[in-house]
């Protein structure tokens, strides 16, 4: 008899589980707001410039000899949709209003363009269409004119390009 009471015992403890459970059981839902900013930004790479030798005697002489003219690429990877602009300063050694190379207090004068004819004075320019992945080139224009009666030495100059995006 207490076999048979018992074993109604643990019938009714677990239908009262499975109906107690029953009633438990439901879902309810929650939510979770994911984002995230693509940030405007941008690279730059730009080439060294080495004008090489002048020679004001013969080569570069006032008249009858020839400017200098060299190229720097100007490498840019920008974020997409932004609107990348490129300047160039004045340089270390501005003067007169000009920019020049120095060898102490001796100078040479040099110009920036935005053209290959070198026309068009540097006033900056778009730095091409921004992928986000392909860098794009621009390429800057430099003349060392000549006609400068200096004496010897090694003439530098540096000058700071910036991205402004």
């Amino acid at each position: 008899m207490k076999k048979l009471q018992s074993l109604r015992l643990v019938a009714a403890s677990v239908l009262a589980l499975g109906v107690a459970n029953a009633f438990a059981a439901g879902t309810a839902d929650g939510t979770i707001n994911l984002s995230a900013e693509v940030v405007s930004n941008c690279t730059i790479l730009a080439d060294d410039v080495a004008f090489g030798d002048y020679d004001p005697v013969v080569v570069n002489k006032a008249g009858t000899g020839a400017d200098i003219d060299r190229t720097s690429e100007v490498l840019t990877t920008c974020t997409l949709g932004s609107a990348p602009t490129l300047s160039i300063d004045n340089g270390g050694n501005f003067a007169t209003g000009s920019r020049n190379l120095a060898s102490g207090a001796n100078t040479l004068s040099y110009s920036i363009y935005e053209d290959a004819a070198r026309l068009v004075a540097w006033d900056g320019m778009a730095a091409g269409t921004p992928t986000g992945t392909t860098a794009q080139s621009n390429i800057v224009y430099f003349r060392l004119a000549k006609g400068q009666n200096k004496p010897v030495g090694t003439y530098t100059d540096t000058v700071t390009v910036t991205v402004t995006f």
